[in-house]
């Protein structure tokens, strides 16, 4: 496997295991517009922004305000009880560490949940940068918080790579020119992808 110098990480599905504080979220969320929520939809969901999740739904009558709002609610109150980091995820990171890597994430989460989660699991402080909702203007599939991210750390694109399991991981990625490796945990990887790896590990191979 390349190495970089720069490792920027999604975070949901990527780093963390958040299925469940993700299904409690968007449960709220449509319950708010009186829908029910389908939880075998899961992955797609987050393989997508939130704003194109409520897009889907394609009613005018229903108010996104009150459907971010009570998703986001909701994910403060569940967010560091139910999420929990992928054993590969913090093998990696501290080995990445180690080698004398500098660490990112970018994730499209908002920035109070992302802190408390980062540091409960004590990890926080191996990440030079991050970026969440809170830091952008646009989030992914815009390249914005990625070159953020790059930007701020100070680094460069070409001696950067961003992982994460979604498309629209990849599609910032490219826009924003720089290298991606897709990881698969769910079989979620239904788009074209150059390099794929099934655990994080293979990053250090």
């Amino acid at each position: 496997m390349k190495e970089y110098e720069f490792y920027i990480f999604d975070m949901d599905l990527t780093l963390l295991n958040t299925l469940k504080t993700a299904e409690l979220s968007y449960t709220a969320a449509f319950k708010a517009l009186g829908l029910e929520f389908d939880k075998n939809s899961i992955v797609h969901h987050l393989s997508i922004s939130l704003e194109e999740t409520f897009k889907e739904l394609n009613n005018p009558s229903f108010s996104y305000e009150i459907f971010f709002t009570s998703f986001q609610k909701k994910a403060i109150e569940t967010m560091v009880e139910y999420s929990h980091i992928y054993e590969d995820g913090l093998n990696v990171i501290r080995k990445l560490k180690e080698k004398g890597k500098t660490l990112g994430i970018v994730t499209n989460r908002d920035q109070k949940v992302v802190y408390a989660v980062l540091e409960h699991a004590h990890i926080k402080d191996l990440f030079s940068t991050i970026i969440t909702f809170n830091d952008v203007k646009n989030l992914k599939p815009d390249p914005e918080p990625i070159l953020t991210c790059i930007k701020r750390a100070n680094f460069d694109v070409k001696n950067s790579v961003y992982i994460g399991d979604a498309k629209n991981d990849y599609i910032a990625s490219n826009k924003a020119g720089i290298d991606f490796i897709a990881i698969e945990r769910y079989n979620n990887c239904t788009f074209s992808c150059p390099t794929i790896i099934h655990s994080l590990e293979e990053l250090i191979k």
